[in-house]
């Protein structure tokens, strides 16, 4: 009972931590979006745009965040998917690797045993 306890209590703090890296992050792309916000409307509206075309564009902003939003979630989820191949692949490559090396071990041992059975002829002077 106690090491599912402290298992638990474990999984939840990585948890916590991965949460706080995700919200940390989602905060600094805020930041980044307001601040091109900012520069955007620094650089618009000084020069005479009107009310209505300023409603227009901060639409147009707020399409352009939800769009940015969906494609890093499409990107997160394409590199989760693309992460757990890339996984597979290398656990692949190291069991076909593992293999060569047990059939090296095992080719060499019976090559040692077949040449101790047969030993070779002794250098003899023939009679011809």
């Amino acid at each position: 009972m106690p090491q599912s306890k402290s298992l638990t209590t474990a999984v939840q703090q990585l948890r916590k931590g991965e949460q706080t890296e995700e919200d940390k992050h989602r905060h600094k792309m805020g930041e980044e979006l307001s601040a091109m916000r900012l520069h955007f409307e620094e650089f618009c509206y000084p020069f005479g745009v009107s009310e209505k075309e300023g409603k227009a564009e901060d639409e147009l902003m707020r399409a352009l965040e939800l769009e940015l939003a969906q494609k890093r979630l499409r990107w997160q989820q394409d590199r989760e998917k693309y992460r757990t191949l890339r996984i597979l692949s290398f656990s692949f490559l190291s069991l076909v690797i593992l293999a060569g090396l047990i059939g090296l071990f095992f080719f060499f041992t019976r090559a040692k045993d077949a040449r101790e059975q047969h030993p070779a002829p002794s250098p003899t002077l023939s009679p011809h």
